[in-house]
């Protein structure tokens, strides 16, 4: 369990991927995919896509399914945060939050935009729901379709 909760209660993508094992072959593989995603997780809790670069293929296990999942949150923060910046800062800070979600993590991504961007614009509210309606998303699926193959390929 992380020793830190994220700041803005955000899906945790961890636990999204051990629910997708648990669905895809029960109890045991659950089990081992939290251990895997544990090795990953940082400190604080966070998972950050530039730990997970060197997991590309499906041979690599379960956290290619996780490296995929947050490379999709990339973009839907960075979608999330156009709205909070002007036309003119908007490439830079959108450039930037994608950097930080990457090196850091999406906590750190949001922090950023809303320290520097328009707050009054930026409703975390609406990022929660944008990640929480992933689960019932055609991306979902794919994910799950590259699990369960990632789960019969890993060594």
């Amino acid at each position: 369990m992380p020793d830190q909760q994220p700041r803005f209660g955000l899906p945790d993508r961890g636990e999204l991927l051990e629910s997708m094992a648990h669905g895809a072959a029960g109890d045991s593989v659950a089990a081992v995919v939290h251990e895997a995603v544990a090795k990953v997780r940082r400190p604080d809790g966070s998972l950050v896509l530039n730990d997970l670069r060197t997991y590309r293929t499906t041979k690599d296990g379960p956290l290619y399914a996780l490296n995929m999942i947050l490379s999709l949150d990339v973009f839907r923060v960075s979608a999330w945060a156009r709205a909070g910046f002007s036309l003119f800062q908007r490439k830079s800070a959108i450039r930037n939050v994608e950097d930080l979600c990457q090196r850091e993590g999406v906590d750190s991504a949001v922090a950023w935009a809303l320290l520097h961007g328009q707050h009054e614009k930026l409703h975390v509210d609406v990022l929660r729901d944008l990640m929480e309606d992933f689960v019932d998303s055609d991306k979902a699926e794919m994910i799950r379709r590259i699990l369960q193959k990632s789960l019969r390929k890993w060594r």
